[in-house]
């Protein structure tokens, strides 16, 4: 398996949270302090890897916690 096929992928927790929060991506983006391609890549699965910061503002602008919004797999180990 490649690496990139390990990482999360998050992109369908944060535009479903989006769009029941009744935000558009660039209202998210504006939010968060990046573009709306930005968010679109993140949606479609193509950026999976985010710095904390970045999972806590996007978190954050959706009213929601981070670790349930951008969970790792062994989150449940600890």
């Amino acid at each position: 398996m490649s690496t990139l096929q390990q990482l999360p992928t998050w992109g369908p927790g944060v535009r479903a949270l989006r769009e029941y929060r009744g935000i558009s991506q660039k209202q998210l983006a504006e939010k968060v302090g990046c573009s709306q391609a930005s968010i679109s890549r993140l949606e479609k699965g193509l950026t999976r890897q985010l710095s904390d910061a970045a999972r806590v503002r996007i978190a954050k602008a959706l009213a929601a916690d981070p670790h349930r919004l951008f969970p790792y797999e062994d989150d449940d180990v600890a």
